[in-house]
C-alpha cells in the first residue's frame, strides 16, 4: 500500500438506471454508460458538492473529501481496487485528479473522460474536454444550457462508454459556478479495455 507521503509526493510532482433530466436522454443511449463504483468530490467547492448530491440522487455511492484525498484512498479505494479494478468518477482539483490517476495506473486503469472547468471573465466558465465523442457532443449541446454545472456534469459522467473513439471539445457556458483563478475537473477513471 502506498504511504500518505508517497501519495502527497505524487500529487505535488452504468451505474443504476439513468434518471437525469429528460433533455439529457437524447443523443446517447443510457445503457452504454460504464458502471461507476464510486463518485468522489472535493467538498470545499459548492459546484463539487452539487455534483456529489446529484450523483447520490442518481444512485451512486459517493465519497467526499476536503482537499486531501488520502482518506478516500486509505479507507476505501485501496481495498476495493485490491479486490478488483472498479470505475470511479469525480469532480476535484488537478492535484487530486493526478493522484487518483497515478494510483489507478497500478490497477491497469486509465482516464476515459476529463473535463476542465475554468472561470473566465464576466462570470463564465471555459470547458476543455477529452473523451468519447458521443459524450462530448452531448456536453457541447447540453452543458451551456444548464444552470447548474455540478448537476449537469454528474449526469454526464454516467454516460461515458467504453471502447469508443476519443475526441476533444472546447466551449463556454454562462454558469458562474466556478470563481477565481483555479480550475475544477470532472473525470472518469476505469479499467483499460483491449481493442
Amino acid at each position: 500500500m502506498a504511504s500518505r507521503r508517497e501519495i502527497l509526493q505524487v500529487g505535488a510532482a452504468m451505474a443504476l438506471p439513468f434518471s437525469a433530466p429528460a433533455e439529457w436522454a437524447t443523443g446517447v443511449d443510457a445503457t452504454i454508460g460504464i458502471r461507476l463504483d464510486t463518485v468522489v468530490y472535493d467538498s470545499r467547492y459548492g459546484v463539487a458538492r452539487r455534483f456529489g448530491a446529484e450523483s447520490r440522487l442518481l444512485g451512486h455511492r459517493t465519497r467526499e473529501f476536503n482537499g486531501d484525498m488520502t482518506s478516500v484512498w486509505y479507507d476505501d479505494l485501496y481495498y476495493r481496487w485490491r479486490r478488483a479494478p472498479a470505475a470511479i468518477a469525480g469532480m476535484t482539483t488537478a492535484g487530486a485528479l493526478f493522484c487518483f490517476e497515478q494510483l489507478a495506473l497500478d490497477q491497469r486503469m486509465r482516464i476515459l473522460f476529463r473535463a476542465e472547468h475554468r472561470a473566465v471573465g464576466n462570470g463564465g466558465v471555459a470547458h476543455r474536454m477529452i473523451g468519447p465523442e458521443p459524450v462530448l457532443s452531448l456536453a457541447v449541446n447540453r452543458v451551456p444550457a444548464e444552470a447548474d454545472l455540478g448537476r449537469s456534469m454528474a449526469a454526464l459522467v454516467t454516460r461515458v462508454p467504453l471502447g469508443t473513439p476519443v475526441a476533444n471539445a472546447e466551449f463556454h457556458s454562462a454558469s458562474s459556478d466556478i470563481a477565481g483563478e483555479f480550475a475544477l475537473y470532472s473525470w472518469v477513471i476505469a479499467p483499460s479495455v483491449r481493442t
